[in-house]
């Protein structure tokens, strides 16, 4: 019987979906949009390398289109557009709160998330990288394309030292098998900047309470024609 029951209330449950889906398909969530407005309808990513995941980077995209339930259906924007164009009625201000506003593309978001994807491409060790985008149009829906080209890895050649203290030289010497830094390892930013927060923690807790991260910072040379890199953290 509890089979039965958990049976009918998800039933229940596709057939209001799809009812919700079924009236949603004939409003078009054009109408409240502005006439110089574009609805953002997809959002893709694309990478040129088969060493960089687009989805690893889609975080850095600032505007994305309307979500989906079940990456199929997008129903929250479907129940927005069984409201009205009045916003002074109780019910369509109602439908409104539940559903999802129509994504209207944003020229400047875009320029920012391709600015962010090639950041974050160049703090990740693809000093060379280029992040841009385009747009295709179909009247007045809108898609947009990310793509990344990342270039050429660089990767830690060389660990140098610039230490001007002997007693904190002592101290990061005895330390050196917790280091972040390896040989070969890719330029990347985040791994940089947890070896600086673990020095500082270091150097807190041996008794330099006035230390703090901008005391270590790192210097990168890119080698003559070569992928390598020298660091000297100073």
């Amino acid at each position: 019987m509890q089979t039965f029951f958990l049976f009918w209330r998800r039933l229940t449950q596709w057939a209001l979906l799809l009812g919700v889906c079924a009236m949603a398909a004939g409003c078009s969530p054009l109408r409240f949009l502005e006439p110089d407005e574009q609805l953002l309808v997809k959002v893709r990513l694309e990478s040129d390398s088969r060493a960089v995941r687009p989805a690893a980077y889609r975080r850095y995209v600032r505007q994305e289109a309307n979500s989906r339930w079940l990456s199929l259906v997008k129903v929250p924007l479907g129940i927005y557009c069984l409201s009205g164009t009045d916003s002074t009625r109780r019910f369509n201000r109602f439908v409104r709160r539940i559903g999802e506003a129509p994504v209207v593309f944003d020229a400047s978001l875009a320029q920012f998330s391709a600015a962010s994807l090639q950041a974050a491409l160049v703090s990740a060790g693809y000093l060379h990288a280029r992040a841009d985008y385009g747009v295709e149009s179909r009247g007045r829906r809108l898609t947009v394309t990310f793509r990344l080209s990342p270039g050429e890895l660089y990767y830690v050649d060389t660990i140098l030292y610039d230490v001007e203290s002997p007693q904190i030289d002592s101290l990061m010497r005895r330390s050196a098998r917790f280091s972040r830094l390896r040989r070969g390892m890719p330029l990347d930013a985040s791994q940089l900047e947890a070896e600086q927060s673990r020095l500082v923690r270091l150097f807190r807790n041996a008794g330099y309470y006035n230390l703090h991260n901008e005391y270590v910072s790192y210097l990168a040379d890119t080698l003559s024609g070569e992928k390598g890199v020298r660091l000297t953290l100073r």
